[in-house]
């Protein structure tokens, strides 16, 4: 199956509230306007429940936590002929014992593993080969292999739907039952302001009530102009259960690069964050978290900025008791290289509160699970 999603934009568009807005067909496309956040930090230090370092020599980009075990994966480096070279692993630590479980190197593959998914003593990782080739693999829970499938392109999540899973990434979203067996695939493209068309990276997937909300970003998504800083936007796309497209949103702000890469669902809406870059000239100056909000039809809410004093990434979203929780990183407040993220969004008072977790080593939030 293959969509392929247009986004001709008349001239002009309507200017409500601080939305440029742009709608043809199924498309809306929107430029976000707002308000922005400077974080306050409470006073004091709290020390860590726990914390457990998996290896000095790369990263742990997903996880999965059960009732007593901690999956995650990543990449670590290996040094071959000189040259340091990203393998993926995937490991799993047991949190009442505190012991870990077991760890494995995929091969001598070379790439990434990006996210890990966890149900009846099946373990499903996916990630991304190098050059350019995506990869699901199934071990049971002592480890061993079961299965493994190949793509054409990376593939950067999973997502549980009930009898099945959904593999995505970059233009592609895969149906497979946990045996290995493809049920549905879908190629999905967008059409660019510069008329082009490019696959639609899909970096973060929700399940609500039979349908998917997917979120990702583009090059030149809203403008063709090409420049420093103003190059990258956000998409918000909605799908049913058979894969069909049921309503897509671009946005981004008017100046910066965009990179929107996580959806979560709360309070009946969808809150997708992210990051922008500032420039001056060419070169990265400042960059800041964004959150959007949501209604469940697409319709936008509103938007904010948040500077937590230095470079700011986010990689999750969570709202907990009505206020929205954001993780990432920072390397703001005294953090040195960087330090984990914690940002607190005030329901009712409006404001931001920051929190931040690490030592001198440079310390990089991918996500929470």
């Amino acid at each position: 199956m293959f969509h392929r999603i247009s986004e001709d934009v008349p001239a002009g568009g309507a200017i409500l509230e601080g939305l440029s807005t742009s709608s043809i067909s199924f498309v809306l496309l929107l430029v976000l306007v707002g308000s922005v956040l400077v974080c306050s930090v409470p006073g004091g230090r709290a020390a860590p429940a726990w914390a457990v370092v998996v290896s000095s020599r790369g990263y742990v980009l997903g996880g999965f936590l059960d009732a007593a075990d901690l999956y995650m994966c990543g990449y670590l480096y290996d040094l071959s002929n000189g040259k340091y070279v990203p393998r993926p692993f995937i490991a799993r630590y047991n949190v009442m014992s505190g012991k870990l479980e077991w760890f494995k190197v995929i091969g001598d593959a070379k790439g990434w593993a990006y996210d890990v998914l966890v149900r009846d003593g099946r373990v499903l990782v996916s990630g991304f080969l190098a050059p350019s080739e995506g990869f699901v693999l199934c071990l049971n829970s002592d480890g061993d292999f079961l299965w493994g499938y190949v793509t054409q392109s990376p593939l950067y999540g999973l997502l549980s739907l009930e009898s099945c899973v959904l593999a995505y990434g970059r233009g592609q979203l895969i149906l497979l039952n946990w045996s290995g067996e493809v049920i549905k695939a879908s190629l999905i493209e967008v059409r660019n302001a510069a008329g082009k068309w490019v696959p639609a990276d899909v970096w973060s997937a929700q399940y609500i009530s039979g349908r998917i909300y997917a979120v990702g970003y583009q090059r030149n998504l809203l403008s063709a102009e090409k420049k420093f800083g103003r190059g990258f936007d956000g998409h918000l796309i909605c799908l049913g259960r058979d894969l069909e497209v049921v309503w897509a949103v671009g946005f981004g702000s008017k100046e910066f690069n965009d990179y929107f890469r996580y959806v979560y669902s709360g309070n009946d809406r969808l809150y997708v964050c992210g990051f922008n870059q500032v420039y001056s000239g060419d070169k990265v100056v400042d960059e800041n978290i964004v959150l959007v909000e949501f209604d469940l039809d697409g319709t936008p809410r509103w938007a904010k900025l948040i500077d937590c004093g230095g470079y700011d990434h986010a990689s999750a979203v969570r709202v907990i008791g009505g206020d929205v929780y954001i993780a990432g990183s920072t390397d703001g407040r005294g953090a040195g290289s960087n330090d984990f993220a914690i940002v607190r969004i005030h329901e009712d008072k409006g404001g931001a509160e920051l929190w931040t977790i690490g030592g001198s080593m440079g310390d990089f939030c991918w996500g929470l699970f």
